[in-house]
């Protein structure tokens, strides 16, 4: 996973990337900024650049004089060297804007941290889609910025986003295989539900989500705006589902229905005929699996057994 708050990555990326690391690192950008937390956002990160794209730094600062006199002080040489400021959703906002050569720079500070910052929100859900669906929809997403789309819009555009895309972006489900630096968020959604809820929740340790998610089974995660809202997993070993929760702000959402239909579609392609799970009685969680076609079989303990088999999946997908 890429650690866009370094800049080694761009030194292994393609030809611009290369060269924006080359330009940043000999003109000591982010080493003059580093009072300010700098991080290179937009499109050159990312891989959906087109001719004309700049390169975008963001910065926070304490004092907006302190961040002024920064910028004058290391760039206003720089050709083209232009400060101004304004508001920008809603936060006071100072950029400063020049060339490197023949590459140009913006650098945009706000009070806000940088990773709260819309700049790198944007650019972390855009990394995500792009990894998830591939080529084609990075292709796709180049095509339309060179037919004059801004980059959320062009997003926007091609997920069928309503609304406004910059406000719609940054509420995208992105739903993916969960990892091993999931497992802490995962654990909060776990002990955040208002049903199931575990009496102690040291039963569940992260080493045992560790040992589920990558060597028993599988997980999958679904992430707004970079915070992990719900989960699953299932386990091939006990040919059961071990895990499926949603933060409860954000349930009636459609994200427990796709987190159950991926976990299923992987669980019954790895060959296996039946699965099983149990919830306690009286429950949503009752409610939604019989909904989405599993059979009670009698009692797991104090919990309802439901059973699902490969022929009924197939039949209700």
């Amino acid at each position: 996973m890429i650690d866009f708050e370094q800049l080694d990555y761009l030194n292994n990326g393609n030809e611009l990337q290369q060269k924006a690391y080359r330009l940043l690192t000999a003109h000591r950008v982010f080493e003059k900024l580093a009072a300010f937390q700098p991080v290179l956002t937009g499109t050159i990160p990312i891989n959906i650049a087109i001719a004309g794209s700049d390169l975008d730094v963001i910065c926070q600062w304490t004092t907006p004089q302190d961040f002024r006199q920064a910028l004058i002080s290391h760039f206003n040489e720089k050709k083209d060297f232009e400060l101004r400021e304004a508001t920008v959703n809603g936060q006071q906002t100072i950029m400063a804007n020049f060339k490197i050569e023949d590459l140009a720079l913006e650098i945009f500070g706000q009070a806000l941290p940088v990773q709260q910052q819309h700049a790198y929100r944007h650019m972390l859900i855009e990394h995500q889609i792009l990894t998830d669906k591939g080529e084609h929809f990075r292709q796709q997403i180049v095509a339309l910025k060179n037919q004059g789309y801004k980059t959320e819009p062009a997003f926007a555009q091609l997920l069928r986003l309503e609304g406004n895309p910059y406000e719609a972006l940054l509420a995208y489900k992105i739903f993916r295989q969960a990892t091993s630096a999931d497992i802490k968020p995962m654990q909060i959604v776990r002990n955040s539900v208002n049903e199931n809820r575990l009496s102690d929740p040291n039963l569940v340790s992260d080493a045992d989500c560790e040992e589920f998610i990558n060597h028993r089974g599988r997980g999958w995660v679904c992430e707004i705006d970079q915070q992990i809202v719900g989960f699953a997993i299932a386990d091939l070993q006990a040919q059961n589902i071990w895990a499926l929760f949603v933060l409860p702000q954000f349930e009636q959402q459609g994200i427990g229905q796709r987190l159950h239909q991926l976990m299923l579609d992987w669980y019954f392609a790895q060959g296996h005929l039946h699965v099983w799970l149990s919830t306690a009685p009286g429950t949503r969680a009752e409610a939604f699996y019989q909904k989405a076609g599993w059979k009670a079989t009698g009692m797991q303990g104090k919990e309802i057994r439901f059973e699902m088999n490969l022929t009924d999946w197939k039949k209700r997908n």
